[in-house]
Order: structure tokens, then sequence, then C-alpha cells
């Protein structure tokens, strides 16, 4: 089991910031921890959320699901579909 967290190709930057810690698509470290994901979830209100979203669904699910990221326009990501 596993959470999957779909990027589109148009995502707004700041999202890509918030999340990732990078301008633009392209600079996406993949192997980006949770810990450094959500390193400053306390000052952000995205990321709040984000964690109590991804933590209801290992309680309910799986307390040891992997985030595994899907890039649209890649294509081992969109096989994983």
């Amino acid at each position: 089991m596993a959470i999957y967290m779909y990027v589109g190709r148009h995502v707004d930057p700041w999202y890509i910031n918030e999340i990732f810690k990078v301008q633009d698509l392209g600079q996406i470290n993949r192997n980006i921890s949770e810990e450094e994901m959500f390193a400053n979830a306390a000052d952000s209100a995205y990321l709040t959320a984000l964690v109590t979203i991804i933590e209801q669904i290992r309680y309910q699910r799986c307390p040891f699901m992997e985030i595994i990221y899907l890039f649209e326009g890649e294509i081992t990501s969109e096989q994983m579909l």
C-alpha cells in the first residue's frame, strides 16, 4: 500500500516551492524525505493540512504507507496510473 501524490504539469509554482522546496518541476528531488518535506509544517497552513490528511489516511489504512510521487508527462509515473 502507498499514498500517491499526483503532480500536474501546470501546478502553481507556489505549491512546488511549498512542498518540494524548489522553484519548478524540473528541480524536484524525487527522493525527498518526509522529514525534509514537512520540516516547516508548523509555519505553513498548507503543509499542516497536508500532513493531517496523510496522517488520517495512514490511521485509517496502514501506518507505514510511503508517499509515491507521480508527475504528469513522466512515462514511469503515468504507467503506474
